[in-house]
């Protein structure tokens, strides 16, 4: 419903109608509404759907964004190393694209804090390049330090 103004403000109407429903609000630019109401969310959705007004999109339960995140930089790398070959990482990449962001602002004389904080991360990067250091607070993966006494 992006940009169809008409039918999101027709809706709004239509979902005001709901017992529960205190206010909605249109957004135009990405198709959405935000509903406020009182009662349930559960109870809102019930009729949302029983009234076939919208069909309400829900987040699956046990997503987990920096696992998400993993595989798809995990796909990405396999598909960047079938192409150009086994020595080119995505974090790699991501350096090499961090020292042309550095370069290009230090020749354009901003040396703090773009320069300075493009080549930061792309030496971060670059650094960390082929270890897992997985999601935050994992010790156990690849790159974390043991103690040994």
């Amino acid at each position: 419903m992006k940009g169809q103004d008409q039918r999101l403000t027709e809706l709004c109407d239509a979902v005001l109608g709901l017992g529960t429903v205190q206010r909605v609000e249109a957004r135009v630019l990405t198709g959405s509404l935000i509903i406020h109401h009182d009662g349930s969310a559960d109870e809102l959705v019930e009729n949302l759907e029983s009234a076939q007004l919208l069909e309400v999109l829900r987040e699956p339960e046990h997503f987990d964004p920096v696992t998400e995140a993993q595989a798809w930089s995990q796909r990405a790398n396999g598909l960047l190393q079938e192409v150009v070959g086994k020595d080119l990482n995505l974090g790699g990449l991501a350096s090499l694209a961090l020292f042309a962001i550095a370069v290009r602002q230090l020749a354009a004389g901003n040396n703090l804090p773009p320069a300075a904080t493009a080549l930061w991360y792309g030496l971060n990067l670059l650094s960390r390049n082929g270890r897992n250091e997985g999601p935050p607070g994992n010790k156990s993966g690849a790159g974390a330090s043991e103690r040994r006494d």
